[in-house]
């Protein structure tokens, strides 16, 4: 009996884990096709971490770590938007997600959230975890003295394209007396 348990609980956490492994396989893949297609003006290499762009209008920029690589992906609205100082302030924060392992730990909580979807608790760690993440590595920024460009960028996307949770890291770093 408790073979059998174990059976089909592993397969109830596999029906219910590869709709996420299969969205981040193909995420992983986009990012590969991406690269191929680098920009040439942009610096390869940022940090130690290879930095490209994508044509997109919104202004974005976000961090994907594998095994094997890690890579900020900067949108093309993003760097027009943005004066030097305020854009190398944007990727040093997206390389805070990187340095300090963001992507894995919300991988692991929406695994749980995903595990246990009856469970409200393990929605609001999902929520909760992602504006930790952003005030930990909007603190990486602000501590290398980079927070006045990092909260005039965020400025900048919040009045281009108007988001709540920018708008409340605003309000945080204007609470830390910048």
């Amino acid at each position: 009996i408790l073979l059998a348990f174990a059976g089909i609980t592993l397969a109830l956490i596999n029906q219910r884990l590869e709709p996420v492994l299969e969205a981040k396989r193909l995420v992983r893949n986009s990012i590969d096709i991406l690269a191929q297609q680098r920009r040439s003006d942009l610096p390869s290499r940022t940090f130690g971490v290879e930095v490209f762009e994508i044509q997109l209008a919104a202004p974005l920029a976000f961090a994907v770590s594998t095994r094997k690589s890690r890579r900020i992906v900067l949108s093309s609205g993003l760097q027009e938007l943005l004066d030097p100082i305020e854009l190398q302030a944007a990727v040093a924060h997206e390389f805070a997600h990187l340095k300090q392992h963001h992507q894995w730990q919300k991988t692991v909580a929406g695994l749980i959230a995903r595990l246990t979807p009856w469970l409200v608790a393990s929605k609001v760690l999902v929520f909760e975890l992602s504006f930790l993440c952003e005030y930990a590595a909007d603190d990486a920024v602000f501590r290398k003295s980079q927070g006045v460009a990092l909260l005039n960028a965020l400025k900048k996307m919040h009045a281009k394209q108007p988001d709540p949770e920018v708008k409340q890291r605003i309000e945080r770093l204007l609470a830390k007396n910048l």
